[in-house]
């Protein structure tokens, strides 16, 4: 609750001390670390849908897991289970519909927010393999060298704030 009075994650300090505390905040500050590579250029269509989908993956995904961390149980669970499942289903459609990434040909931060909503699913009972594009999906994220060399740093590093 020092760094982040809001009590969740992400929390994010910057050189002069300013704390990001969101999300969606974090990954742009992020992004802008390095222009045009992983949220598209600043003004480009291409950008506004990476917000478009940060948005969506924010309001719609990442929401509807987190009833899931709170002990939810039985038909509740189910239909939260079920809730999440359509939201997979409008990503499988409109977003992935055949391509390797959620938007355009490149990694992007849509894909970093969506890899780790789907990294819970194991924790909170979400069976991925009853969406197979999405399970294809995250396991490509995955095995990508630049999140295996973060995983890797993660259990080595581990951080103590």
């Amino acid at each position: 609750l020092t760094i982040n009075p809001k009590g969740n994650v992400p929390a994010l300090i910057l050189d002069d001390g300013t704390v990001l505390n969101e999300g969606a905040a974090v990954l742009q500050y992020i992004a802008d670390q390095a222009p045009g590579k992983i949220a598209g250029e600043y003004g480009t269509k291409e950008r506004y849908l990476v917000q478009n989908t940060l948005n969506y993956l924010a309001s719609e995904v990442h929401t509807s897991y987190g009833p899931l961390f709170y002990g939810l149980e039985g038909e509740a669970k189910e239909a939260q289970i079920k809730k999440i499942g359509t939201k997979f289903d409008y990503i499988t459609k409109n977003l992935l519909n055949g391509h390797q990434y959620l938007v355009g040909d490149k990694f992007s931060i849509a894909d970093a927010y969506f890899y780790i909503i789907l990294s819970w699913s194991g924790y909170v009972g979400v069976d991925l393999s009853t969406h197979s594009e999405v399970k294809a999906y995250s396991e490509f994220i995955g095995a990508l060298p630049f999140v295996v060399a973060a995983h890797a740093a993660m259990a080595t590093n581990p951080s103590s704030t």
